[in-house]
This record gives C-alpha cells, structure tokens and sequence, in this order.
C-alpha cells in the first residue's frame, strides 16, 4: 500500500488555518466597531465580499456581520 503525502507539510496547513482564523476574529472584531466592509477589505487586502463572507468560512457564527 503506498500511501500519498499531503500538498503541504502539516505545520504549514495548521498556519494557515490559524492565520485564517486570526484574520476571520479580526474582521469580525472591525464589523463589530462599525466598520464598513470596504474599509475591512482595504486593510485586509482583500474584497469586500470575501470579507462578508471570511467569518463563515473560518467557522464563525455571524456571517452577515
């Protein structure tokens, strides 16, 4: 039985998903605040839809913010 190794070694998809999980916390935090999703996703360097949608895909419980 040959068995196939991963893309990426474990530690770097654990980073990952804590950096994701981090960065989600943070949007979350920013919306909680006031701030619009565009100024989240202008710091974030990302657009403001992944930012709308970031805290359900991270496991987050509010989605719509």
């Amino acid at each position: 039985m040959i068995h196939q190794l991963p893309a990426e070694p474990i530690n770097v998809q654990t980073k990952k998903l804590v950096t994701l999980s981090a960065l989600a916390s943070a949007m979350v935090s920013a919306r909680d605040e006031g701030w619009g999703l565009r100024r989240i996703a202008t710091f974030s360097d990302v657009s403001h839809e992944q930012v709308r949608r970031m805290p359900a895909v991270a496991g987050g419980s509010d989605a719509a913010g």
